[in-house]
Formats: C-alpha cells, sequence, structure tokens
C-alpha cells in the first residue's frame, strides 16, 4: 500500500518489504533476505504501529527515523540490546531512548514500515533538490534530516499520528511560540 503525501511535494510513502516479511522478521527474527544489498542505502524510514491506549488516550504510535544505511539501521531496530528485559506478561521494556526497539519487540510484527521516497523536484523554503540529483540527496544529513523533521510533522499533523520520537508536550502549532519563549528567556538574561 502507497500513501500519497500533499500534491505539491513529491514524495511519498512505499513499503519495501512484504507483509510476510515484516510478520517473520517480528515473530522469528528472520531477517528479509533482501535487507543487506538491495536495502544499504540512505533514507528516512517510518514504523506505523497498531492503535493503542495509555495515560495519553487512544492513538497509533510511529517513529520516524533517518538512516545513512537503512539495512544496518534496521538490524540495530530489531535486535534487543543491552538493557531491555521482559516484564511479567512477556513483553520487552526498552530503556529510555529505546522506545522503537520495544515497540518492534511488542508489536510481534504487527506494524507498517515505510520509506520516504523522491519522485520529483523538492523544494523547501529554497532548499531544492530532486530524487536523481548527483550526489543523490539523501547522502546528504542536512537533507536526510530536513525530510525527517518534516515527515515527524506531516504523521502528528497530516496523518495524526503519535510520533514516538517527537517530545512536543503539545501540537507544534507554531514557531511563534518557541520565539517568545526564547525572547523572554534573552530579555530576563539582559536585564
Amino acid at each position: 500500500m502507497n500513501y500519497q503525501l500533499p500534491p505539491n511535494l513529491p514524495l511519498k510513502w512505499q513499503e519495501p518489504f512484504s507483509r510476510d516479511e515484516l510478520d517473520n522478521w517480528g515473530k522469528n527474527h528472520a531477517k528479509p533476505r533482501s535487507l543487506y544489498g538491495k536495502h544499504s542505502y540512505p533514507a528516512v524510514y517510518r514504523f506505523v504501529f497498531p492503535e493503542c491506549g495509555d495515560a495519553n488516550g487512544r492513538h497509533t504510535p510511529c517513529y520516524v527515523g533517518e538512516a545513512k544505511n537503512l539495512s544496518r539501521r534496521l538490524a540495530r531496530h530489531f535486535k534487543a540490546g543491552k538493557g531491555f528485559s521482559k516484564n511479567p506478561d512477556g513483553e520487552w521494556d526498552a530503556p529510555e531512548g529505546w522506545r522503537v526497539r520495544g515497540a518492534i519487540q511488542n508489536s510481534i510484527g504487527r506494524f507498517v514500515f515505510q520509506v520516504l521516497e523522491i519522485t520529483g523536484k523538492v523544494n523547501f523554503n529554497c532548499v531544492t533538490f530532486e530524487a536523481d540529483t548527483i550526489p543523490p540527496p539523501l547522502d546528504n544529513v542536512f537533507i536526510r534530516r530536513l525530510l525527517e523533521n518534516w515527515a515527524i510533522l506531516y504523521s502528528k499533523c497530516v496523518d495524526h499520528l503519535h510520533p514516538l520520537n517527537s517530545n512536543w508536550p503539545r501540537e507544534p502549532n507554531s514557531l511563534h511560540d518557541s520565539l517568545k519563549r526564547i525572547r523572554k528567556k534573552t530579555a530576563k538574561n539582559t536585564d
């Protein structure tokens, strides 16, 4: 299934692995054969997990990330590391900062994995690039992080997902609010 982003931005989410590959990886820890080689490229990616309920109410969690080498990053996400333990319900508890690994382990393969694809010319406030630019745009860490941050906002504000890697206490509704807080702090320090 492909998700089309706004028509003015030639970006879309692609699902590079089949449902069977993800189920097998999540349940049996069997990496897809195509992981190394075919998926060893820089990327912006997203995991969308099943809807859940917690202290914040009902929401659909997701995780957006960027990687210089997607296959290596995914291998790390799927591997339980130091500090992980199973709770009495048999679910993995992840240490602080490792929420995506715990969510992957707890989902048992019930998630959607997507990679952001550039399908044409993109212009973000005078930063212009396209898929066939040389060198490829996602080789540039600045562009990957620009797209990652855009994808976090898009996931939260348009797709109405709950990004696990977003620490905003409320909707990221305006840069203006952030600037006002900075100006207040600066004004207090100069008095």
